[in-house]
């Protein structure tokens, strides 16, 4: 019987919908992208126009986002997503755009119109056979410099979008160097417009050529080499540039009659160090300014991801990110660099060159939302209005010292301050254990404060300290920039779910490994947070914990910063992940499930109502030993379990690279061990009918059919329907003095999973 039940589903499961059910779907579920919060994925380029104070970013999907001042906001895409972008140029001061798609060298031009981006025209290069990799704007004679693999340059006219009939040849540059210098120069790596004489342009090949070429007279001026590979170029005045390359160095030259300047300078060496990218350069009367990306020492550094600022000959900083620096530009003022600009895989990091310090701004948008991994999400409207002010005014009270206090300095378009639409508020949990709090307002994100939930909590490994994340060498002069963190202390500190109350302000966390915080807006300095530990299966006695440990409760008082602060701890045995919220403010309780039951607390008087199993020991056994008692686990499981074990095993490796990173600081650090079902919510599954899915309180017609009473509904995974009616006196001696009492409780049931559902007869108490 059983295994006829098993094919039947195996049947069912391999049918394919109707088109009705299809259509029906479609109706039902419609789905639209309305705002793009964040930072785009797979980022590949970016560009910065000085005269409208713009910012754009193309990524390799074809997204273009454009950001200006706060709330200025726009995203652009292609049509068709088979094209991977390479390039986005601004055409400076006119509003518009170009992006190139490679290799198949399809150039799109795009254009600002009002709060939107269009695409305006499409250029497919035919002509061109070798594949582009590199663009330059000549915004005197509005003519694009295309270099290409082979060694090519071709030229655009941007007014008509034709190519010019000359084309700079590879043969051409190249042929009066003797026979015996002469050797294949590689693609082009850049075209370097002398930003002095705009009629000069350089040419720089990967093999270490360098060709000065003049666009007015169409002629050769000169032809540098260096000995290495040549990555960048970077004009200093008006007959010197510097080259980056291969090894770690870069150089300065005399563009007029091709001598080094200043012999390859290798700023780590002299051991082998890792390539240098990118060069910036600026001299002023006062200043020297030089900024390079990579040219880190290949065997003690070489898998930092740095982006050095080095001003005269005292200042010099090396900005280390978590993720790799994909490229980085200069935002200049009149005179001086103003802004330093870190585009990287997974952020980007605005950095203020004038205050002495060189502090990072707190950007107003671009936020890396998943600088730890989200793992819930949660949205909230039609807030109250005194709490949504308390909410907003953390933020004042929450500027961090790190942060720059000069204006934002990407100030270009207009914003209509003007909206309708109420703001919301949007709480995303961590993997990291932070729960951070957004203000989703007029087209924009903004960070309100963050809480972290880590901190209250300790494990074996880390017993009650933590390594420390600031790095003690002297050379070169690390500083860390950035929030995006892959790594995580402990699995186990993941958010699982969050509730928040809108008329009170209160926030209900609950935890992977069964800890539940109950927190209030407050700005208390330092106080004792109660705890209380809770066992569902405190009654049956045959039953063994199989999974993973609690995580360790500090025993201190904690100087709390202001904001969202934990006025209470409850750690729920087992510690499997809490499944489900439910929080009713009117009545002062919450209610907590898990995979083996639920939890009621009083929030007024602090302390425990009622703990209710949903499961007993002979089912978890029954369940384990015998494989065809639900025929719809043997496939999710092992497909799960070997998501568990990669999971795990890539935590495992981040915590032995964070180990070794500070190995040389102590060498009592222990080895990290992950416990065989630290991500597992439990011995059984997910799937089995004691998980709590859903919970809701409500004042409903249960103990008869002329009055209400408070009721709580428990909805479990395998359609099992709960309700427990609740006593709660009005006074609040006989609420602590006698408690809340959990009557007698109904059962339904319901062959499907059940889902969170509304009550439309539902009466406020």
């Amino acid at each position: 019987n059983k295994f006829l039940k098993m094919l039947k589903y195996i049947w069912n499961r391999g049918q394919t919908p109707t088109v009705d059910k299809e259509k029906l779907q479609k109706e039902l579920y419609a789905f639209s992208k309305n705002v793009l919060y964040g930072f785009p994925h797979k980022p590949v380029s970016m560009d910065w126009d000085p005269q409208l104070k713009l910012l754009a970013i193309a990524t390799k999907n074809g997204f273009i986002r454009i950001f200006g001042q706060p709330g200025v906001e726009l995203t652009g895409q292609m049509e068709d997503k088979d094209l991977t972008l390479r390039k986005i140029l601004f055409l400076p001061a006119q509003g518009r755009l170009i992006t190139l798609a490679a290799p198949e060298n399809i150039l799109h031009f795009w254009e600002i119109d009002d709060n939107k981006i269009e695409k305006i025209k499409t250029t497919i290069l035919d002509s061109v056979k070798s594949e582009i990799t590199t663009l330059t704007i000549d915004s005197n004679k509005n003519i694009l410099f295309m270099g290409t693999k082979d060694g090519d340059i071709y030229q655009l006219h941007l007014w008509s979008f034709i190519l010019d009939k000359e084309v700079i040849t590879q043969e051409n540059l190249l042929a009066n160097i003797p026979e015996d210098h002469k050797e294949n120069p590689g693609e082009v790596v850049q075209v370097a417009q002398n930003p002095f004489l705009p009629d000069q342009i350089m040419i720089g090949y990967t093999a270490g050529f360098m060709v000065l070429w003049d666009t007015g007279t169409n002629a050769l001026l000169n032809i540098l080499k260096a000995p290495g590979v040549l990555n960048s170029l970077c004009w200093k005045s008006e007959d010197e540039f510097y080259s980056s390359h291969d090894d770690g160095s870069f150089t300065v030259w005399d563009a007029e009659n091709g001598a080094q300047i200043q012999a390859p300078h290798t700023p780590y060496g002299p051991y082998p160090c890792k390539s240098i990218a990118k060069v910036y350069c600026k001299e002023t009367e006062e200043h020297k300014w030089c900024v390079f990306s990579g040219g880190m020492p290949r065997s003690t550094h070489g898998d930092k991801y740095t982006v050095s600022v080095m001003k005269n000959d005292e200042n010099h900083i090396v900005f280390e990110l978590s993720s790799k620096v994909i490229d980085f530009l200069v935002i200049e003022n009149e005179y001086d660099p103003d802004t330093l600009v870190v585009l990287s895989e997974e952020e980007t990091v605005f950095i203020d060159l004038v205050t002495k310090s060189w502090p990072v701004f707190e950007p107003p948008y671009l936020h890396s939302i998943h600088a730890s991994a989200i793992t819930c999400l949660a949205q909230f409207c039609d807030i109250l209005e005194d709490v949504f002010d308390r909410i907003e005014n953390l933020s004042l009270g929450q500027q961090d010292l790190k942060f720059s206090t000069r204006d934002w300095p990407i100030c270009g378009g207009e914003c209509d301050q003007v909206s309708t639409a109420k703001p919301s508020l949007i709480i995303t949990g961590h993997e990291d254990g932070k729960v951070k709090f957004w203000l989703s307002k007029m087209n924009s994100l903004k960070l309100i404060t963050a809480l972290d939930t880590a901190r209250y909590f300790t494990t074996e490994e880390m017993a009650d300290g933590s390594i420390s994340e600031a790095s003690t060498e002297e050379w070169p002069p690390f500083r860390k920039v950035g929030n995006f963190d892959p790594f995580t202390d402990d699995p186990r500190f993941a958010i699982k779910t969050i509730d928040f109350c809108r008329s009170s302000g209160v926030l209900l966390v609950g935890g992977i490994a069964g800890q539940l915080l109950l927190c209030n807006i407050d700005n208390k300095k330092e106080y004792d947070v109660p705890v209380t530990d809770v066992e569902i299966m405190a009654e049956d006695e045959d039953f063994v914990w199989k999974g993973q440990d609690p995580l360790g409760i500090r025993a201190c008082q904690f100087k709390h910063p202001a904001g969202f602060q934990p006025c209470h701890i409850l750690q729920v045995d087992p510690p499997s992940a809490i499944t489900s919220l439910a929080l009713n403010n009117d009545w002062g309780l919450f209610a907590a499930g898990t995979a083996f039951g639920f939890i009621i607390f009083d929030m007024r008087c602090h302390q425990l109502v009622t703990t209710k199993a949903t499961v007993n020991s002979t089912n978890v056994e029954s369940n384990e030993e015998n494989p065809l008692i639900s025929t719809n686990k043997s496939l999710k499981n092992s497909l799960r379990e070997s998501f568990n074990k990669i999971r795990r095993s890539h935590t495992h490796r981040c915590h032995e690279k964070k180990r070794l990173l500070y190995s040389e600081q102590s060498k009592d650090i222990p080895e990290f061990e992950i416990p065989e079902s630290c991500l597992m919510e439990r011995r059984g599954n997910p799937e089995d009918g004691s998980l709590v899915r859903c919970l809701h309180f409500s004042c409903t017609f249960i103990d008869n059919n002329t009055s209400t009473s408070p009721t709580l509904w428990v909805g479990t995974n395998s359609g099992q329907v709960l309700v427990l009616s609740l006593s709660i006196p009005e006074e609040v001696e006989k609420r602590q003095s006698d408690g809340i009492i959990a009557g007698r409780s109904l059962y339904f049931i319901n062959k499907v999973e059940l889902e969170l559902g509304s009550f439309e007869n539902e009466q406020k108490s």
